[in-house]
């Protein structure tokens, strides 16, 4: 018990601020940051003047938020997730007033086909997967986010804390 609680005292007094600043950044830090940049730019020219839909309210979804959307003040008209409202993230996306809807919902049936939909999911395979699915149902403006810019925005943000 004792030990306990001196561990954390000492942790209590040690300064952990400088720390972050002795680890080396990761390689692939600098390696994608010029693509996930690039990337920025186009969405950025993309979305200031036009509504877009976000597709995917898990992990991919909450850095896509962080790294972009917030940085750029640019927000999804609605987010698209299978498990809709009922999605587990659900409170985080309502503090920027976003509602997770559905695919099968109606309300994103009645959105022009050449709306922008951001396919913020990082599995690749799924992308595929959702972006055939949104194809057959006539959408066209789809944009995939590379896992290597994911990876990207995971370091950016880790570097942030």
């Amino acid at each position: 018990m004792k030990e306990k609680n001196n561990s954390k005292k000492w942790f209590e007094k040690k300064d952990f601020s400088k720390a972050k600043n002795e680890i080396e950044p990761l390689p692939e830090f600098y390696k994608y940051k010029e693509k996930a940049e690039t990337l920025e730019k186009k969405f950025v020219n993309i979305f200031k003047n036009n509504s877009f839909i976000m597709y995917g309210a898990g992990g991919g979804g909450l850095f896509f938020l962080k790294a972009f959307c917030e940085k750029y003040n640019l927000y999804p008209k609605v987010i698209l997730d299978k498990e809709g409202e009922k999605h587990p993230n659900k409170d985080f996306f309502e503090v920027h007033n976003l509602k997770i809807s559905k695919p099968e919902n109606e309300t994103f049936k009645r959105f022009p086909q050449n709306i922008p939909i951001v396919i913020s999911i990082a599995k690749k395979e799924l992308q595929e997967e959702i972006k055939n699915n949104l194809q057959l149902l006539g959408f066209k403006n789809l944009y995939l986010i590379s896992e290597d810019i994911f990876d990207y925005w995971y370091l950016k943000l880790w570097d942030a804390i």
